[in-house]
């Protein structure tokens, strides 16, 4: 089964360097199993930075 090219969605470019993380057991699946994953966390990720942030700030 060839690999599916990847296709990046909207119109701004994903950094080159890969973002790593451990996990706990198991939890790796979990988040797999969740459709469209990669998108979702990319937002909760920046909308956790966002919040750190603003709270840095004040």
């Amino acid at each position: 089964m060839p690999f599916p090219k990847f296709k990046p969605q909207g119109d701004e470019a994903l950094d080159k360097i890969p973002f790593q993380v451990k996990v706990r057991s198991g939890l790796r699946e979990r988040i797999k199993a969740i459709p469209g994953w990669q998108s979702l966390l990319r937002e909760k990720l920046e909308q956790w930075v966002e919040e750190w942030e603003r709270n840095i700030d004040k």
